[in-house]
């Protein structure tokens, strides 16, 4: 019997907050239903952007054809960065993939070079970058989760 009852209070207490929102929502009329649209949609923009984000892989690897690297400098009030850039054709896309990188592959990313990539398409970042290997054929674009 306690254990039954104990449950019976959780699902007393799990309720609660809906019966809140909802009295809430009817003792002040539109604007807070209003309130709760806007909380509803924003809600199932946040579940569509978890979805685009999962169904791309974490991870791909291909071998592609170095377009450009070049550096971007940045400045604000006290201080300026470099931030070295990256884009490499894939072959197999309309447009190049573009990466924000470290110095050391910045200095592996030498325009006009052959390099195999692995990337993670999710964020957008270059993981690894190495020249290809002139004894493997290129590899076509592998994704992995």
């Amino acid at each position: 019997m306690h254990c039954g009852s104990a449950w019976a209070g959780y699902l007393t207490r799990a309720r609660e907050p809906f019966r809140a929102i909802a009295g809430f929502a009817l003792s002040s009329g539109t604007l807070k239903l209003g309130l709760l649209l806007v909380l509803a949609v924003d809600a199932a923009l946040a579940l569509i952007a978890l979805s685009r984000y999962q169904s791309k892989p974490s991870f791909a690897e291909f071998d592609g054809l170095v377009l450009e690297a070049w550096i971007e400098t940045v400045t604000d009030e006290n201080s300026s960065s470099d931030i070295p850039h990256i884009a490499i054709d894939d072959g197999v896309r309309d447009r190049a993939w573009v990466f924000k990188v470290s110095r050391q592959q910045y200095a592996s990313g030498i325009p006009g070079t052959v390099v195999h990539a692995t990337v993670n398409p999710r964020r957008g970042a270059l993981l690894e970058i190495r020249p290809a290997s002139p004894t493997e054929p290129p590899s076509a674009p592998q994704t992995g989760s």
